[in-house]
């Protein structure tokens, strides 16, 4: 079977699932992802400056999060709560170059 008419049955499975079970796959990969950042920035932390580091998050993160925010558009990032994302991603800028 060809992986490309399996990404189609994968996705209507998932969207079949209770909300609950759906937000709990993904906080688990949220989570698995956000551990594998944290070990490579330990990993790399003392061959490459902090300054390099947070460069690269960002040089590799814009293209694999452009697909979707051009998908959905900008009214995606919309929030209600915008001083608490400032706030989270001032911390998390801080805590990648200390």
């Amino acid at each position: 079977m060809p992986a490309l008419t399996l990404l189609p049955r994968a996705r209507a499975r998932f969207d079949s699932l209770p909300g609950a079970v759906r937000g709990a796959a993904w906080m688990t990969f949220s989570s698995v992802l956000f551990s594998i950042n944290a070990a490579a920035v330990r990993h790399l932390a003392g061959e490459v400056h902090p300054f390099e580091l947070s460069f690269f998050r960002a040089l590799f993160g814009i293209p694999l999060m452009l697909p979707w925010l051009l998908g959905v558009g900008l009214v995606a990032l919309k929030t209600r709560h915008f001083g608490i994302y400032v706030v989270r991603g001032s911390l998390s800028a801080v805590s990648t170059v200390s």
